[in-house]
């Protein structure tokens, strides 16, 4: 597959079964495809499979670990689960990166922190 355009259309739609998979197919024909590894953890987690959209960004930052986004969203859901350590491990990922996107990570740690 040379894109995940099909996944994203069906993803802008909310037809998050379909772009789920659309984007395992991709991956099957594909398994170092980034974008689709990307794109099937965000649908997952869209969709409310927090576990597999857990495992699927997981996955995705094996193949790319500097992709900022991927870890803010990682971070997003691991407080989404409770995982507050977690969280934290991703922030300082992102910081190690020198990514700007850290500051919203950081600023969700924050609200649920205790006052």
């Amino acid at each position: 597959m040379s894109g995940t355009c099909g996944g994203c259309s069906w993803h802008r739609q909310n037809h998050f079964a379909e772009a789920i998979a659309f984007y395992r197919k991709a991956l099957a024909s594909d398994p170092g495809f980034a974008p689709a590894a990307r794109d099937l953890a965000v649908a997952l987690h869209q969709e409310g499979e927090r576990e597999a959209a857990h495992r699927a960004y997981e996955s995705a930052l094996e193949l790319e670990p500097g992709h900022a986004q991927t870890r803010v969203n990682l971070g997003l859901l691991l407080l989404e689960l409770g995982d507050v350590v977690g969280a934290k491990n991703e922030l300082a990922a992102l910081r190690s990166l020198g990514s700007d996107l850290a500051d919203a990570l950081e600023r969700r740690l924050r609200e649920k922190e205790p006052r």
